[in-house]
């Protein structure tokens, strides 16, 4: 009884079906359903940011420069799909 594309073990964890009757790990099925974070590449499970044609967690949504500081205002510039302050 285990994830069909890591094989981890459910018998401690949670599962999903997928549209193809697959069993996944929560890892594997917020991939496929595009919800991993641009930033860290984690998997999403509350709430994010939706910007540059990708998902963010909130925490992660931050100055890909030097900074590294979240946004305050909503206004951030786009380098290669990553946000920037000005």
């Amino acid at each position: 009884f285990d994830c069909s594309t890591c094989r981890k073990d459910f018998t401690t964890g949670f599962f999903y079906l997928d549209g193809n009757n697959r069993l996944q790990c929560a890892a594997h099925y917020l991939e496929a359903q595009g919800m991993v974070c641009k930033s860290c590449g984690e998997a999403i499970v509350d709430f994010y940011v939706s910007a540059l044609g990708a998902n963010f967690h909130e925490g992660c949504f931050n100055c890909h420069g030097q900074c590294k500081k979240p946004f305050i205002e909503p206004k951030f510039f786009n380098n290669n799909g990553l946000p920037y302050c000005g």
